[in-house]
């Protein structure tokens, strides 16, 4: 997670900016956060969440309806890991 959190402390505005572009797109950020601010000097942001993060996930739930059942699923998928693509190729920077 170090080394994650270098990444994210390194580049935090961007990653604030792909963090909020997911949550808009109804992703859902977890992970236990730790007690104590560990980056006080730094401005209320969605990094910031993650910095201060023991570990953290990204995922989305939707509602089981008739995509499940079609070809609909698949794109649906597709779509979520694209979203995804922009956060994963700057944490692999």
């Amino acid at each position: 997670m170090d080394i994650l959190r270098d990444k994210i402390a390194g580049n935090y505005e961007k990653f604030s900016e792909i963090t909020d572009n997911l949550i808009k797109k109804d992703f859902e950020i977890t992970g236990e956060k730790y007690k104590k601010d560990h980056f006080p000097d730094m401005a209320e942001c969605s990094a910031k969440s993650l910095l201060n993060s023991k570990c953290f996930g990204i995922s989305k739930t939707k509602p089981v309806c008739e995509k499940v059942l079609s070809g609909a699923l698949t794109k649906e998928l597709s779509d979520a890991f694209l979203d995804l693509k922009e956060f994963t190729e700057l944490l692999g920077k």
